[in-house]
């Protein structure tokens, strides 16, 4: 088993980003686990290339949770590659198939009645940027804990960020694929911004499970990878946040 890590400059909603989707390789399998923010579709083909893979090799496509910075190019990808098998956690999947209405947009249109002016249209934006993400006709369901099809591999719930978030674990290389349940800030793994989380405490109940595994590197979609001294880190995190 490999894992890939990829660096791909995006443009998002204000600006541009630095954003670290991977790729899982595997003898039967290439996993591409999240695909950056709506209309960066060619960035992400340019990235697995120079990689060493052409897009339509991808076999699945795992999702870590439906904010649009990891879903935007789900709908592009299916375009290219119709029969790619899309995997979320069951709390996460009705979100990508629009059985659920998202929970950012949702958040924000709640804001409407009592916001005016400039924050009013502030807020009009975000939805509308919020829905150039488009929906995928179908999702297959993640199983927390050991993958059926790739068995060295297990699926952590590591919820806090969103309720369904969930991260991936090599047992055979000790590493951690984290989503958005750990970011890189300043050198050092940390908490996604504690604002956009849907479950504080259970933020800090991730990085607790987290520290109980084996872990070598981190591979984190915000800052990239970090190589060990990884358990020294968790426990900094929780250090700090209890100051």
């Amino acid at each position: 088993m490999e894992i890939i890590e990829m660096q791909v400059r995006v443009l998002g909603r204000d600006g541009l980003y630095r954003l670290h989707p991977v790729l899982i390789k595997t003898n039967d399998e290439l996993i591409l686990v999240d695909c950056l923010y709506p209309g960066n579709y060619d960035a992400l083909e340019t990235a697995i290339s120079d990689a060493g893979f052409d897009i339509k090799a991808l076999t699945k496509i795992f999702i870590t949770h439906a904010d649009h910075d990891h879903i935007g190019t789900l709908s592009a990808i299916l375009d290219v590659c119709p029969d790619i098998d899309i995997f979320a956690s069951e709390k996460e999947a009705p979100y990508l198939t629009g059985a659920k209405k998202w929970y950012r947009q949702e958040a924000a249109e709640t804001l409407l009645s009592i916001a005016t002016g400039e924050k009013l249209a502030q807020i009009q934006e975000l939805i509308s940027y919020f829905k150039t993400v488009k929906i995928v006709p179908s999702v297959s369901m993640l199983k927390i804990g050991r993958c059926d099809f790739c068995p060295d591999l297990e699926i952590i719930a590591t919820g806090g960020h969103t309720h369904g978030h969930i991260s991936i674990y090599s047992h055979e290389l000790k590493a951690l694929i984290a989503g958005d349940a750990l970011i890189v800030r300043r050198g050092l793994l940390d908490v996604a911004e504690l604002q956009y989380a849907m479950d504080k405490p259970a933020v800090f109940e991730t990085v607790a499970c987290l520290s109980t595994y084996e872990i070598e590197t981190v591979y984190c979609y915000h800052g990239g990878a970090i190589h060990g001294g990884i358990s020294e880190q968790l426990e900094g995190i929780m250090k700090s946040y209890q100051k």
